[in-house]
């Protein structure tokens, strides 16, 4: 594998298909080699571990996020414009309709439940929220 690609993180069901699939990663990703040496060093158990993992990767996604973001509010975009023979009128109806659809399926998103986390696929105890 050359410098600029990138390896593909496989796909993985269960923890103990998770926990192969990082153990393979730590050959190729940086950041997933970086944190099981710094946990060999000290000394981690695996549930500290893969803790320090989680944390260094969730840093590095809010570091990528906020660059993207950055990225897309200070490029500016290039608007193709296409001849067309509908009239004003038609193009008119045509965004409006365009318009409704994104706004539907945006209240559809967002009126969604996230899915419940079963910590008890993973080994750990489940806390029922609902329960005092």
């Amino acid at each position: 594998m050359s410098m600029d690609e990138i390896e593909p993180v496989r796909e993985a069901n269960t923890p103990s298909e998770m926990r192969a699939e990082i153990i393979r990663l730590s050959r190729y990703n940086y950041l997933v080699r970086a944190a099981m040496d710094s946990a060999d060093y000290t000394g981690l158990s695996a549930e500290d571990r893969y803790t320090l993992l989680a944390y260094h990767a969730l840093a590095a996604l809010a570091r990528h996020q906020k660059v993207l973001h950055e990225h897309v509010l200070t490029t500016p975009s290039r608007h193709l414009v296409m001849p067309t023979s509908m009239s004003d009128t038609e193009q008119a109806e045509r965004l409006e309709r365009e318009r409704l659809q994104r706004e539907s399926l945006t209240k559809q998103l967002h009126g969604r439940k996230p899915p419940k986390f079963e910590a008890a696929d993973y080994g750990a105890p489940c806390f029922d929220e609902d329960k005092p």
